[in-house]
């Protein structure tokens, strides 16, 4: 057995643990490497438990809803799959405080369940302490920070790391933790795609033949599957911008929603708050698959948890963190000229 301990910032803490682990599930997991930057000795009393490894479901006195979920107080228990990943999973504790999560994959699974399970559950949590998990990428100079929410694909790495390489810091490049005007990093290994590497050719300075040619490899798989096979590969921060620094936490001081267009120039307009909020929270919802039909499952027996009103609760707490300029940025290609545009934009905001 194997056990991780991490701690997020203060807000909560999290544990792992791995009743037993065979070569190929090894190779298949990344949850090692995911929050890597938040590991610690050990956690006594975490606000999360997860436990990798087949387990016995407590289904009794349970409602069955759509032929799948197994529902009571503070329960839920489900099959599911996305492509070729199989999964059975068993949560327990979030009406009450302590969560455990029991996860049975088959081995692409462990590609999927850390971003479809364990993630939305860390934003649980974390909002049940006044924080709100945002998808963005995220910078900061002198105290002073900027994000870049979007899409998946739409940016944010890209953009995120061409300020690291003009000398700012590192808060994050797919989730930060926002606060009341104050954000707090959320490192995790670059989720690199072959695109990173079209987008930024300095971006491979720092990797080594190997990992550009698993890059590579990848990107062909994917194209061989028609799209279907997209594997991200994981790199370390610091491997990739070894002189760059990480910022522990920053004041919010712009918010820049990317937005990726088909053809056109690059545009920079500023929106208000109420749209720029929306937008968050829509794209933190849209991310958020395949968890919302878990919540939907469980909210048709209770309708008035904490669970059900979780997306209630998310939108009003951003809307009342987001007290700085906010802008839109249409970008058709990730060019020189482009990103020079951005960091102009940006530093005259200063």
């Amino acid at each position: 057995m194997k056990a991780m301990s991490f701690n997020f910032h203060n807000i909560i803490t999290l544990k792992i643990i791995k009743k037993e682990e065979k070569k190929l599930e090894k190779f298949f997991s990344h949850l090692d490497m995911e929050y890597d930057f938040f590991r610690i000795k050990n956690v006594k009393n975490p606000d999360i438990t997860l436990i990798v490894g087949d387990f016995k479901p407590n289904n009794k006195n349970c409602k069955f809803i759509d032929h799948k979920f197994y529902v009571k107080k503070d329960y839920i228990y489900f099959k599911d799959s996305y492509k070729v990943a199989k999964w059975k999973t068993e949560i327990t504790g979030f009406e009450t405080g302590k969560i455990i999560i029991k996860v049975k994959s088959n081995l692409f699974g462990y590609l999927f369940f850390d971003g479809y399970i364990l993630e939305f559950l860390i934003k649980y949590a974390m909002l049940q302490k006044g924080y709100c998990l945002i998808h963005a990428g995220g910078v900061s100079k002198n105290n002073k920070a900027f994000i870049f929410p979007a899409r998946g694909s739409a940016g944010k790495t890209t953009v995120s790391l061409h300020f690291i390489k003009n000398d700012y810091d590192f808060l994050g490049d797919d989730c930060i933790i926002l606060g009341n005007n104050k954000l707090l990093s959320y490192p995790s290994f670059l989720h690199v795609f072959n695109y990173h590497l079209t987008r930024m050719p300095t971006y491979e300075e720092n990797l080594t033949l190997v990992q550009k040619a698993i890059i590579k490899l990848k990107y062909l798989i994917f194209r061989a599957s028609g799209g279907y096979a997209k594997f991200f590969t994981y790199l370390k921060f610091h491997d990739v911008f070894p002189q760059a620094k990480i910022a522990k936490k920053s004041r919010l001081k712009a918010l820049f929603f990317l937005i990726k267009k088909t053809s056109g120039k690059l545009k920079i307009n500023k929106v208000s708050k109420k749209e720029a909020a929306k937008s968050m929270f829509l794209n933190m919802r849209i991310e958020s698959y395949p968890f919302n039909h878990y919540i939907e499952a469980y909210s048709y027996v209770f309708p008035q948890s904490k669970l059900s009103n979780f997306w209630n609760r998310f939108e009003k707490t951003i809307s009342k963190y987001i007290n700085v300029p906010c802008y839109k940025i249409e970008i058709v290609d990730f060019n020189d000229v482009s990103m020079k545009k951005i960091l102009n934009f940006v530093e005259r905001l200063k």
